[in-house]
């Protein structure tokens, strides 16, 4: 009897497209083993000359596909993260041992990727390799917190989550799989907060006006002037601490610095669409209001919208002078 050697294992490939599979289905698939020394030059009648199993369990050998080189096999379902190992054994010889990871993959979030700051919203996580034998193998953590998964929402592609109300910002969406990073990280957005108007409380009677003519620096304050200006909008924050409302003359942009003589005192704020400040006494002019707030990642999420109040009298430009009428053409000459 001739010994050929024993078999061995080199390369794990996609049935289908014969290319290298880095990661495997948890549930179980088709793949193409390549290597040597696989099937006998003449197997048995009465046996079985081989044998794959993967992590211990048996693969099922597909009927006549092994040769001396390749052999095609079903492989059973298995735990995610494990680095598993495909081991041939021929006519009772052992291969070596070609290791197999069945990684998870964190594909995207739908139906969007901002969602309210005041209220719960169902999220659909798209993944790849979650396990579906014990939902409690697989953790969300967003902006660091675990995100309980929606019971009965789990499949081995994707999984619901109810996110928890937060202050408005960017937070990352992390996916772990039987305790194994699932390779991607997405961010979620609250908000960010959205200005819809501001008004100014009357003296007196505390009625809601327009925020036009506050008192400006060079003015005398009147005794009963309140300086209360209530903002509206959407994606707002009920943490007073985490809020802060600027007066800017100007347009602010992301990376600089509103000015801190601008800075309101906020002294109420509602999560749902209201924020009451004290604003500061400015001179004369038009300023814009910009809301901040800070997200508690060393991050900030500034109103992706201002709005505009008026210290003093301030006049409107003149209208423009008429134009003169347009001397008609000369006529040609005949």
């Amino acid at each position: 009897e001739l010994s050929y050697g024993a078999p061995i294992l080199q390369a794990v490939l996609d049935a289908v497209t014969q290319r290298p599979v880095p990661t495997l289905d948890v549930n179980g698939g088709r793949v193409r083993l390549h290597g040597a020394n696989l099937w006998p030059l003449q197997p048995p009648a009465t046996t079985t000359p081989m044998t794959v199993t993967l992590a211990g369990k048996p693969c099922i050998i597909e009927p006549d596909s092994a040769t001396y080189d390749v052999v095609v096999c079903q492989y059973p379902p298995t735990l995610p993260g494990i680095s598993a190992e495909f081991v041939a054994q021929v006519n009772g010889y052992k291969s070596n041992a070609l290791p197999a990871t069945f990684l998870p993959t964190l594909r995207s979030i739908s139906p969007a990727t901002q969602v309210p700051t005041n209220s719960t919203s169902r999220i659909t996580l798209r993944a790849t390799n979650l396990w579906t034998a014990n939902e409690g193998t697989n953790r969300v953590l967003i902006g660091g917190a675990i995100t309980p998964i929606v019971p009965g929402s789990l499949t081995a592609t994707s999984l619901e989550v109810l996110t928890p109300p937060r202050a408005p910002g960017s937070y990352p969406v992390l996916l772990y799989v039987n305790q194994v990073y699932a390779g991607a990280t997405l961010r979620l957005v609250y908000g960010p907060p959205r200005l819809t108007s501001v008004w100014r409380k009357a003296a007196g009677t505390g009625a809601l006006e327009p925020a036009l003519g506050l008192v400006a620096s060079e003015q005398p304050a009147a005794p009963d002037d309140q300086r209360t200006l209530v903002i509206e909008g959407e994606y707002l924050w009920d943490a007073v601490s985490a809020l802060s409302v600027y007066l800017s003359p100007g347009r602010w942009n992301e990376g600089g610095e509103l000015p801190e003589q601008g800075r309101c005192a906020v002294i109420s704020a509602s999560a749902t669409s209201r924020v009451e400040v004290v604003h500061p006494a400015l001179p004369a002019g038009t300023y814009n209001l910009w809301l901040v707030v800070q997200t508690g990642l060393g991050g900030q999420s500034v109103s992706d919208n201002s709005l505009f109040v008026v210290f003093g009298a301030v006049p409107f430009p003149p209208p423009s002078p008429p134009r003169p009428p347009t001397p008609p053409s000369p006529s040609p000459p005949p």
